[in-house]
């Protein structure tokens, strides 16, 4: 079975016509999960655990690098992630990092 974009329809991850829309997403969709897709913006390192305390991933390539490219840099970075289950507020602001939209909507 090919996944297929649900925004433009070309074959998994679609980056090369920008719409970037994951395979995983795609995978939730099919077993009928809810998907929550968060932002988070803060300077420095990627507080990496964070992933797993909101059971996330970074929800592109771009997102990924930025994770990576965030250790030994001091620029403000956001980056966007996916998880089945709303993201824990306290404690990434705990990590020094603060989400600022949701689904699309800005916090």
């Amino acid at each position: 079975m090919t996944t297929t974009c649900a925004r433009c329809s070309t074959p998994t991850e679609c980056t090369v016509r920008g719409c970037a829309y994951p395979e995983s997403i795609a995978a939730a969709d099919l077993f009928g999960q809810s998907l929550t897709k968060y932002k988070v913006d803060g300077r420095g390192a990627f507080p990496v655990d964070m992933l797993r305390v909101d059971n996330s991933w970074p929800c592109t390539g771009h997102d990924s690098a930025r994770i990576l490219n965030s250790y030994g840099n001091d620029a403000k970075q956001a980056i966007t992630l996916c998880s089945l289950r709303a993201p824990n507020f306290r404690a990434w602001l705990a990590s020094g990092w603060q989400i600022t939209e949701i689904n699309g909507v800005f916090l």
